[in-house]
């Protein structure tokens, strides 16, 4: 069995993640540990010090401390399903033991295929899924449902307040691991909680994404480019970025 982590981060009384998928532990700082207990009884607290400031070091610590694991964001409403022909049947949403199990027998074959890192769709638009493809090895997995199977090769930066750390670590796969495992059938929905209070909103400003972009630009080369601004899901500035696995 692989542990869920929920990473958090100032947003307590606001993890709707575990409203999603059953059986999720939540990762906090030591000094939110109460006020995470109180508003989350229901659900395991693991405690992180104080001093890992920032997504990365927190991914990097809880991979550290559990070993496999899959790590999502707290803002997940739903798990969908995006292949169905009507996508408003009744049975799109996933129950979040569903949810749960999904995320269990993926983590097993993705272990059988020999994978290091497996996800799910990015989009739940119904449009953007083909039928002939449920499986896809060499995508970009967001950081908002990512799951890792321990590897010497992979980590995520010791830089406190990086946006993109998700883009750094599928980018060290392909260079080392060169395939990963997305079940493009399902795929998460998120809450709007981007430019609310908590999360990484203290810190995701324009300068810090300009910082992420140049740095993974001066780590992985052509791989890192500028989001294309025709794309569905609108830029918010020009240091967005895609990562491009050339094979």
């Amino acid at each position: 069995m692989i542990p869920i982590i929920i990473v958090s981060h100032k947003r307590a009384n606001n993890v709707l993640t575990i409203n999603a998928i059953d059986k999720c532990i939540i990762c906090v700082p030591k000094s939110q540990e109460r006020e995470y207990k109180e508003y989350n009884s229901n659900n395991e607290i693991l405690v992180h010090p104080d001093e890992i400031i920032g997504l990365s070091p927190k991914r990097q610590w809880v991979l550290d401390k559990v070993g496999d694991c899959f790590q999502c964001d707290d803002d997940i409403t739903g798990v969908h399903r995006i292949y169905l022909k009507d996508y408003k049947e009744k049975n799109l949403i996933l129950s979040k033991e569903e949810a749960f199990d999904l995320i269990q027998d993926f983590y097993e074959i993705a272990k059988e295929v020999g994978v290091h890192l497996f996800g799910f769709n990015r989009s739940t638009n119904p449009l953007i899924y083909s039928g002939n493809k449920p499986y896809i090895m060499n995508k970009y997995i967001c950081g908002g449902g990512l799951g890792l199977i321990k590897s010497d090769k992979l980590f995520f930066p010791n830089y406190p307040h990086f946006v993109g750390e998700d883009y750094f670590i599928n980018a060290l796969n392909a260079y080392h691991h060169r395939f990963s495992l997305i079940d493009a059938r399902f795929a998460f929905h998120y809450s709007k909680t981007e430019a609310g209070a908590g999360g990484c909103a203290d810190y995701r400003t324009t300068e810090k994404r300009k910082e992420t972009y140049f740095f993974l630009k001066q780590k992985f080369g052509d791989a890192i480019q500028p989001k294309n601004k025709t794309t569905i899901k609108p830029t918010i500035n020009q240091f967005e970025k895609t990562l491009k696995i050339p094979y």
